[in-house]
């Protein structure tokens, strides 16, 4: 049991960490995609609401 809670111990920030980076980068891209997708329909709206 001491080995498995001493690995526990080590690995949760690790685990915790890397689920942190992942959320990070997850969230950061799905925001960059939604820029992209706002612009593109901007850009395809645009040329309707003038003619």
């Amino acid at each position: 049991m001491g080995l498995i809670m001493f690995g526990l111990a080590i690995g949760a920030p690790i685990i915790g960490f890397v689920a942190a980076v992942a959320g990070g980068v997850v969230g950061f891209t799905g925001g960059v995609v939604v820029q992209v997708v706002r612009a593109l329909v901007r850009k395809a709206v645009a040329p309707r609401r003038t003619a």
